[in-house]
Formats: C-alpha cells, sequence, structure tokens
C-alpha cells in the first residue's frame, strides 16, 4: 500500500515504505503537527473579497497553523473558504482588518467575524455540507451578565469603606469621597424645606 494522507496533510507512511527517506518525512510531518497546533501565521488580505485558506498534504501552508490573524485593508467583507472541505479543524481566528472576515467551509453553517474581533472555531469537515461553528457561541459566566461597560470598569477599580460614597468626576469616570452623617441627612430628605 503507498502512502496516503490525513485530511490534516499529515503524510502516513506505508509499511516498508520510503527507505532510506522515513526519518526525513517523519521531522516533516512533527513540524506539521506543530503548526497545527502552534503555528500562528498572518495573511494580509488587502483588497480581496474572497480567500482560500488552504491545507495542502505533505507541505507548510496557511490553513494548518493554529492562529490566523488577518490584516491589510479590505475591498468590503471578506469570504474565507476552508480548503479541503473535509478538513477538521479549530481555528483561533484574529480579525484585524477594517471589514468583516466570513469563515465557510461547504454549504453548512458559516460564522462571521467583525472587524477588530477574534473568535475560536472550528471546521467540522463534513465534505461539501461542512460548517463551521463558533466554540464559545452561547457561553456564559452567569446568567443574565452584563456587557462591557466602560462607567462599570471605573466602578469596579474603587474602594469603598464606611461613610463614603461614589461620584462622577467625569464621563463614566468614578471616585469616592466621604459622607458625613449630616450630609446623609440632607441626601434622605424629601425636599428643601424638610
Amino acid at each position: 500500500m503507498a502512502s496516503t494522507y490525513t485530511p490534516g496533510g499529515i503524510e502516513l507512511i506505508a509499511d516498508g515504505e520510503k527507505s532510506n527517506t522515513w526519518g526525513q518525512i517523519t521531522n516533516e510531518n512533527w513540524e506539521l503537527m506543530e503548526e497545527m497546533v502552534a503555528g500562528v501565521v498572518s495573511i494580509p488580505l488587502t483588497g480581496l473579497t474572497t480567500y482560500t485558506l488552504t491545507t495542502a498534504d505533505g507541505v507548510t501552508s496557511n490553513g494548518r497553523h493554529a492562529v490566523i490573524r488577518f490584516t491589510g485593508a479590505t475591498s468590503g467583507t471578506v469570504t474565507v473558504t476552508v480548503s479541503p472541505n473535509d478538513l477538521q479543524k479549530v481555528y483561533f481566528i484574529d480579525n484585524a482588518v477594517d471589514q468583516d472576515v466570513t469563515l465557510t467551509q461547504g454549504s453548512g453553517a458559516n460564522v462571521t467575524v467583525p472587524a477588530g474581533t477574534k473568535k475560536i472555531v472550528y471546521c467540522d469537515g463534513a465534505g461539501s455540507g461542512a460548517a463551521v461553528t463558533e466554540v464559545v457561541e452561547g457561553l456564559t459566566v452567569g446568567t443574565d451578565v452584563q456587557a462591557y461597560d466602560a462607567g462599570l470598569q471605573s466602578i469596579s477599580g474603587l474602594t469603598t469603606a464606611a461613610n463614603k460614597m461614589i461620584y462622577t468626576t467625569a464621563s463614566d469616570t468614578y471616585a469616592v469621597t466621604d459622607l458625613t452623617s449630616a450630609g446623609r441627612d440632607l441626601l434622605d430628605d424629601a425636599d428643601a424645606a424638610a
């Protein structure tokens, strides 16, 4: 039986094959595995609206890397097609371009990574019906979690104590000051006469 390749492009050497080159091929396979697990690649999408992220058999290729950073000024939303469509792969996507990037692998679901954001996605490798799915979509820390807010971030950095009050010093900027018993008495009155 002749050598074959995994969907990830790693060469599977048949018994008794590749005499005197087996060690070299094995080392190349390990380098490709390192690319799959920990490789980082920057891909310029300048002026593009489509791009094919390819994983080729037995050679280094952009699509094999674990972390993909898209860069450049595009001509609009970019559709990135993961190829081959039978590749099962997890990607850490860093969209550093000025437009959204949509990842697709087949006729299944796609994932859009908005401009300037990052997502973890996986490709299911289901062939022509392959889908790309966001890994952390729908996961929450708890229920009713507040989205990031500059004012809340400012408040979270304060240290409060007895007889202290929080007040604003600028838009979304908070500080702590003293609040005496007399001050509290004024604050809880209904009007100036009271």
